[in-house]
């Protein structure tokens, strides 16, 4: 299984990512600043705010569960596994052209545990890199993927962030990264 796939079938994705941001800019403004890079958003108010994604959800036959923003900066985007399990959805929001998502084979029996503030986790390799590459993918449109790959964030050379929306579904979706 390939650890992400584009998801082709969302014609109305960029309208989503303004809206996404207009939402956070004005109810969430506080996750702007802070330094706590991952953050749980309240998943009704979402998509009582944007209900183009409630279509895209009804259109896939899915049921989201949560919803996050993730504000990742030279000092967060380093080498590692995401501890949620499941297959996700990562959007881009702000930030995201000529930006990668970089896949690695990070040794699952080689890792060390964060906590965030907000309780969120995370494993980071004990390892020294360098890591082997596996893929990468520029989030100009939102992907499927595997977090449980290890992964790390690349940037914009002329930008110091990107913001990105991940989303986790009730429903087993690795079928769509075959």
């Amino acid at each position: 299984m390939q650890p992400f796939k584009y998801i082709d079938n969302i014609p109305n994705h960029e309208l989503i990512s303004k809206k996404v941001l207009e939402y956070v800019t004005k109810y969430h403004a506080d996750l702007l600043e802070s330094e706590i890079y991952w953050n749980n958003l309240p998943l009704d108010n979402v998509l009582d705010h944007i209900p183009e994604l409630i279509k895209v959800f009804k259109d896939l036959n899915l049921t989201p569960n949560a919803i996050s923003l993730v504000i990742t900066t030279d000092d967060n985007g380093g080498p590692h596994i995401d501890a949620l399990k499941g297959i996700r959805f990562l959007w881009p929001v702000k930030n995201c052209k000529n930006s990668y998502t970089r896949f690695l084979d990070i040794d699952p029996n080689n890792v060390g545990i964060e906590q965030l503030p907000n309780g969120i986790i995370y494993y980071y390799s004990t390892l020294p890199p360098p890591y082997e590459y596996i893929d990468q993918v520029e989030l100009v449109r939102p992907i499927v993927m595997n977090p449980q790959v290890g992964h790390e964030v690349i940037l914009d050379k002329d930008k110091n962030t990107r913001m990105t929306m991940t989303i986790g579904f009730d429903e087993d979706i690795s079928y769509m990264l075959e």
